[in-house]
């Protein structure tokens, strides 16, 4: 039995929103420690990690809604990253110090690389996604909560 069929893609995706949530914690943390950004822009983070945080258990738990968000969410990050002018800054200056070059790669992983990678995967599968969805969590048959399904029956 391969490693496809030990793992769900919908566990992948809430691993990538949860790395991204961890990544976006920690940058916040750092731009408060040092002082670095207004602290309306640290609630903004932490109120983005707050969201994302559930969305991730709700995505591992096979909820489409908060997949959908999610999806949503994955082209909005980068889009407002690569809209502003601190985050360009943040990465035009990698590496001409320690600080800036976390900063730097926690933001590249958190706004770009994870989200991105969301989209990717959400895309590819789809339909293998859907079918997750379909069957639930434990193996229980969300239009028909009475029936238990096994691997791949609809």
């Amino acid at each position: 039995m391969g490693l496809e069929a030990h793992l769900k893609i919908t566990n992948v995706l809430s691993a990538l929103l949860l790395g991204s949530a961890v990544c976006l914690a920690l940058g916040g943390l750092l731009l408060f420690v040092n002082r670095l950004v207004p602290m309306a822009l640290i609630e903004l983070t932490a109120t983005a990690v707050i969201i994302i945080t559930p969305l991730s258990i709700l995505v591992y738990r096979r909820n489409l809604i908060a997949i959908n968000i999610s999806t949503v969410l994955g082209f909005v990050a980068p889009t407002i990253s690569l809209s502003t002018p601190a985050h360009i800054a943040v990465l035009l200056e990698f590496g001409q110090n320690f600080l800036i070059s976390v900063l730097g790669l926690l933001q590249f992983l958190g706004f770009y690389l994870l989200p991105i990678a969301f989209l990717i995967i959400r895309f590819a599968y789809w339909k293998r996604i859907a079918q997750d969805v379909k069957v639930g969590p434990k193996g229980v048959s969300e239009t028909n909560p009475g029936t238990v399904l096994k691997q791949g029956e609809k």
